[in-house]
């Protein structure tokens, strides 16, 4: 449950505070940019993401390295497939992550999930910056 709750807080802060952005620096296109059907999961998705903060000029992913950003990029995906495939890596993941079997089980580990914490967290404190 670590893992998820992992992406879940990094999903929902950066929901929040891409709503609060764009509803402060566009407030006449915020019911338009703001809406379930615009945002969706994007931010489950680093390049989908990153599409809509050009709308708001940033890129809170840029302070990462290569190996961080690709690490934060197979533990979303790694998400997936332990909520929905019951740990079974399918044809998606391992095609994504180029780990793996399909039907393998996708292990994990605690300082795995550290780790994500860790890199998630930057991408947050990026964020707070464009708050300020």
């Amino acid at each position: 449950n670590a893992h998820e709750d992992v992406l879940t807080a990094f999903e929902t802060y950066q929901k929040t505070v891409y709503r609060y952005l764009v509803r402060t620096r566009f407030p006449s296109q915020a019911e338009d940019l703001c809406t379930k059907r615009a945002i969706g999961n994007r931010f489950q998705n680093i390049e989908k993401s990153k599409e809509l903060y050009t709308v708001l000029d940033i890129d809170p992913y840029e302070a990462l390295s290569e190996g961080d950003l690709e690490f934060l990029r197979l533990n979303i995906e790694k998400r997936h497939v332990i909520g929905h495939n019951l740990s079974m890596a399918d044809e998606a993941y391992v095609q994504n992550s180029e780990q793996g079997q399909h039907g393998e089980t996708v292990h994990l580990m605690a300082e795995e999930i550290h780790q994500f914490a860790k890199i998630s967290t930057q991408v947050i404190a990026s964020l707070e910056n464009q708050l300020k």
